[in-house]
């Protein structure tokens, strides 16, 4: 029994993921405002890479991504 709810905990940690993995390129499409399908291979292609480069990729979206929503604010104030 104790084998058959580690199996089923490891397959419950798995669906999360894909789950999560799934809304994640979602978010990033309608962000980027492309297709899922070009947002999983950019992801894909992100999360090939060394971490130290991951992080600077990331780092550099973020802060275009800030840029453009401080950008929408002053838009809007004015």
């Amino acid at each position: 029994m104790l084998t058959e709810l580690q199996v089923e905990l490891v397959a419950a940690r798995e669906r999360r993921q894909e789950e999560g993995h799934a809304a994640a390129i979602q978010h990033i499409a309608d962000l980027a405002g492309v297709p899922e399908e070009e947002a999983a291979k950019v992801l894909a292609a992100i999360e090939a890479q060394p971490s130290v480069t991951q992080e600077l990729l990331m780092r550099r979206f973020v802060g275009a991504w800030l840029e453009g929503q401080r950008k929408a604010y002053q838009l809007a104030e004015e």
